[in-house]
């Protein structure tokens, strides 16, 4: 798991099997009925189809710059060793649920090869 504040990218710990929600309460950045944090902050996760990121307890479309995305796409990409091949989805649909379970994904911004080759990251 994964949470963007400000312009900080936070990993939680490998294998970390708990709701985000938990996660941040364990790290101190919330407190009991404080929907600021979660409604604020853009996270996710990276499992076998590429990382996800949402944000809210609806799971919407993140509220964060292009440039900003790509920045984070990238360090997950370099820190974690995920595969190149990997996509990159945002959002999530309530009403859909995926074969793994989960919401189904709003945007699929292609493979992470494609998103980091189409700017100027060295």
């Amino acid at each position: 798991m994964f949470v963007i504040i400000n312009d900080q990218i936070f990993l939680s710990r490998p294998n970390l099997n708990i709701p985000h929600s938990k996660w941040f309460k364990d790290k101190g950045w919330v407190r009991d009925n404080d929907r600021f944090f979660m409604e604020n902050n853009p996270r996710g996760y990276i499992d076998d189809s590429g990382i996800h990121i949402y944000q809210g307890y609806d799971g919407r479309m993140p509220d964060i710059s292009t440039k900003k995305l790509k920045i984070v796409i990238k360090y997950l990409y370099i820190k974690l060793k995920i595969n190149y091949k990997l996509h990159v989805f945002l959002g999530t649909i309530a009403t859909s649920i995926n074969k793994e379970g989960g919401r189904s994904a709003q945007c699929d911004l292609g493979s992470i090869a494609v998103i980091l080759k189409k700017v100027a990251i060295n």
